[in-house]
């Protein structure tokens, strides 16, 4: 069932750059190459509570959330779709080769 979970190597990578860009530059503020001396008295902590806390817990929300869903949608959705399919399939070959005027004739 992992192995149906496959996220492509392209998000994976978009993902973690942005995480570290958004890392680095939160982490940057504080460095003394900042031209702005005024960055260097904000404090970290907003930046933890209010941006990476709900960032990191809406993240694995939204992967919960894509994984049910595409566990969903293997297991329940797309079989009862395919079993329908093929039963009319089969409705549709057994008429074809049924007698024209009944079997007593």
């Amino acid at each position: 069932m992992v192995d149906d979970l496959f996220i492509p190597m392209w998000v994976l990578y978009t993902i973690g750059y942005f995480i570290m860009g958004i890392f680095w530059a939160t982490l940057s503020v504080h460095n003394d190459w900042t031209v702005e001396a005024d960055f260097n008295d904000i404090p970290l902590w907003p930046f933890y509570i209010f941006f990476w806390l709900p960032m990191i817990v809406f993240m694995v929300i939204g992967l919960f959330i894509w994984g049910f869903a595409v566990v969903l949608l293997k297991e329940q959705i797309f079989p009862k779709i395919r079993h329908k399919y093929y039963q009319f399939r089969y409705r549709r070959e057994v008429n074809k080769f049924k007698p024209k005027y009944g079997y007593d004739k």
